[in-house]
């Protein structure tokens, strides 16, 4: 049997010269995610954001989120 007392989110978003291939932003992912995993009765935990140039225009951000299972959703 699995534990799924903790889960463990990774949003990313590549930006080339200022803009992404989908519409928003890192923070709009995010907040997504908070709420899809709110509704299943996660809690998030901690988080921590990662930026990684990877050349003078382009540049990679992620967030590595850990949410605990504090309920049962309905």
């Amino acid at each position: 049997m699995a534990d799924d007392t903790f889960i463990v989110a990774e949003i990313s978003r590549n930006w080339i010269s200022g803009k992404s291939l989908r519409p928003g932003t890192l923070a709009t992912d995010f907040e997504h995610v908070l709420n899809h995993n709110l509704a299943r009765g996660y809690t998030l935990v901690s988080f921590q954001l990662h930026r990684l140039n990877i050349s003078a225009v382009e540049l990679n951000e992620t967030i590595i989120a850990v949410f605990q299972l504090t309920h049962t959703a309905l």
